[in-house]
């Protein structure tokens, strides 16, 4: 199992979280952890290219 973390990066608190499978591609959680009034995303290769998913195009973020 892994656990992909959403986090506020001023306040340090988790806004949400989602559990996948370990052999289950990490840009697959990203959706679920982006709530829609982010200004900037950080996360580690796992999650690069998630600008090109479907599903993240309409999010306006860095």
């Amino acid at each position: 199992m892994k656990m992909h973390i959403g986090t506020d990066d001023t306040l340090a608190l988790i806004h949400s979280l989602d559990t996948t499978a370990a052999n289950q591609h990490d840009i697959t959680a990203t959706g679920k952890l982006l709530h829609g009034k982010e200004k900037r995303v950080w996360g580690d290769s796992g999650y690069m290219g998630a600008e090109k998913r479907e599903e993240l195009k309409s999010k306006d973020v860095e």
